[in-house]
């Protein structure tokens, strides 16, 4: 039981509830306690205060002076209580209000306008990050990452696996041809995001795909490249959910991923507490398990970088 400075608080509502209900039988049955705890009570609160707060009367109880200056002030608390639990239950229950996402790519716009028809009063924040945000120093509400969370006080849920697959437009194809064979590449301009973009070092990604004397371009951004390969400027890896629904672009080499990343869809324990994040949550977890083919590119004979756990 919470005390300050001897007094209880919860005597304090039983003292309400005995000028409310003008006797200690009727105080009892409303706040459900037996007669005898309830006296016990009051008569604990008397003495940390060193007074008497009823006087007997003929028709009960009866607040002494003392009583009747301290019912106002514990009218004024009770009130006061009441209004920061509306206010914090008003926060936490209503499907309103500003939710922050943080995500290495971006996320489908279609779902972002079905989640707007479904929970219009929720207004999305979107930040797109190939850092990790830190979800227990609340910099977001929630975050998609490309590796497990390991934080304790998270709850996290594995949504499918990012594939990256090679790509190149129709006109590039065109006047260079298609490689059979991932040696091919060889012969082909190709065009890279960094390595810290798909959390490898240049050594592993050199290593996995022995293109470094054709390379016309490195970029430290997924849309840039996007643009690039759009472009025709050369043969590149892409993340297949987006690469996919690219009419200009071409899968090369269907059978290879070049990566494959675990994809966890993470926020901070307190969203069961908070009905609009779990309602983001659960309505993008939903979202992507249903798109985890689109999300891996299919099935694949071989993957350069397999899926793994840690941060990579």
């Amino acid at each position: 039981m919470t005390e300050w400075r001897g007094v209880n608080w919860n005597d304090l509502n039983f003292f309400l509830a005995i000028a409310d209900e003008g006797s200690i039988s009727a105080a009892a049955r409303a706040m459900k306690v037996s007669q005898p705890t309830l006296s016990r009570r009051l008569a604990a609160l008397e003495e940390v205060l060193g007074c008497d707060l009823f006087g007997r009367a003929r028709s009960g109880l009866a607040l002494t002076e003392t009583g009747a200056r301290l019912l106002d002030h514990v009218r004024h608390m009770r009130d006061d209580v009441n209004a920061i639990s509306r206010v914090v239950t008003g926060d936490n229950a209503s499907l309103t209000g500003k939710v922050t996402i943080s995500a290495p790519a971006a996320i489908s716009g279609r779902w972002l306008a079905d989640l707007r028809g479904e929970y219009p009063g929720i207004r999305l924040d979107l930040r797109i990050d190939m850092t990790a945000a830190d979800l227990v120093a609340r910099e977001a509400d929630m975050a998609i990452r490309l590796f497990r969370p390991d934080e304790p006080d998270l709850i996290a849920r594995q949504v499918g696996r990012m594939g990256i697959g090679f790509y190149a437009s129709r006109d590039y194809l065109a006047r260079n041809g298609t490689p059979q064979r991932l040696a091919d590449l060889a012969d082909h301009d190709v065009a890279l995001p960094t390595a810290d973009l798909m959390g490898l070092t240049n050594e592993q990604v050199y290593q996995g795909i022995p293109v470094r004397d054709r390379v016309v371009l490195q970029v430290n951004s997924f849309p840039a490249l996007l643009d690039a390969l759009k472009g025709g400027v050369g043969i590149g890896p892409y993340p297949c959910f987006r690469a996919d629904a690219a009419d200009d672009l071409v899968r090369v080499l269907p059978g290879v991923r070049v990566l494959e990343k675990e994809m966890w869809l993470a926020a901070h324990g307190d969203l069961r507490r908070n009905a609009r994040i779990r309602a983001v949550f659960d309505f993008l977890r939903d979202r992507m398990l249903e798109s985890a083919d689109s999300f891996t590119g299919g099935p694949s004979e071989t993957v350069i970088f397999p899926a793994r756990g840690g941060r990579a």
